[in-house]
């Protein structure tokens, strides 16, 4: 018994980002541990950095297999320009990402647990940031009795 395929967990929160966030393009979100270019920090200039972190692999009560852990997605913008449109965006992140929401895809289902923000945040002195943590979980087999 292990984890679910971790690759196809991110590939369906991404493709749920990305389908249901307006104004969201591949080319603006950074995927974990991959080569990635930000923006030059321009006034406008807005990413968002992808992390996955997976909890383990619990058993439940209904002998079924729950895969569980916290994608991040970060909202990132230039230090010192403003941080509305960044919020704006943080905000339809958690609206696409709303706890009961329920995501299918890949041969798995996804459903999101919650979906929290925190304060923004100074990163590498020349951006700022927003993370919000969005829980999941995951059934993948069921054990036999």
């Amino acid at each position: 018994m292990s984890m679910p395929d971790l690759s196809k967990v991110r590939l369906v929160l991404r493709e749920h980002l990305l389908t249901t966030v307006v104004g969201v393009t591949d080319v603006m979100v950074a995927p974990e541990n991959r080569k990635f270019t930000p923006p030059d920090p321009t006034p406008r200039a807005l990413w968002i950095q992808e992390h996955l972190l997976p909890d383990g692999t619990p058993q439940v009560a209904s002998r079924t297999i729950e895969g569980r852990g916290r994608a991040q997605f970060d909202v990132v913008c230039v230090q010192g320009e403003g941080t509305e449109r960044a919020e704006a965006l943080a905000k339809l992140i958690q609206q696409a990402f709303e706890p009961s929401t329920h995501l299918s895809s890949q041969g798995i289902q996804i459903a999101i647990d919650r979906c929290d923000p925190a304060p923004g945040r100074e990163f590498d002195k020349t951006w700022w940031f927003i993370p919000i943590s969005i829980s999941w979980r995951t059934y993948t087999q069921t054990v036999a009795v």
